[in-house]
């Protein structure tokens, strides 16, 4: 087994495994690319390696740790455990407004140039009545 493999096998990311070997990461994708048995046997050592953390995690879950089952359910079906829920709307939705209302500036310039246009007020004069 070469040694990227065990460090693989261990958990650490090709990147990591770059750093103990004194190279690149980009190395460590050229060696992958130019040398097929290398690429397969670090695959191989991360899938070992997360099996066993598979297993583990198994394990905990079905004692009772509820870290665990969670998180297995949240991964195995994350469209059932997810945090967030997509769900849709469909039809119209009323909403009852009391007590204080702010309004955007875009809605109180369009109620002021409203409230001149009822109005017989020229702006710079500042002498105006209103209906």
């Amino acid at each position: 087994m070469p040694i990227a493999a065990f460090y693989a096998q261990e958990g650490l990311t090709e990147e990591q495994i770059g750093e103990r070997l004194g190279v690149s990461r980009q190395t460590i994708n050229t060696w992958k690319n130019q040398h097929p048995e290398f690429l397969d046997a670090i695959r191989t050592s991360k899938d070992e390696a997360d099996a066993q953390i598979e297993k583990s995690l198994f394990k905990k879950a079905l004692g009772g740790d509820t870290t665990a089952c969670i998180f297995w359910l949240k991964n195995r079906q994350p469209g059932k455990w997810r945090d967030k829920q997509d769900i849709e709307q469909h039809g119209s939705v009323a909403v009852a407004l009391s007590g204080k209302v702010e309004l955007s500036m875009d809605k109180i310039i369009e109620e002021y140039a409203d409230a001149l246009q009822r109005s017989s007020c020229e702006i710079p004069e500042r002498d105006c009545t209103t209906e």
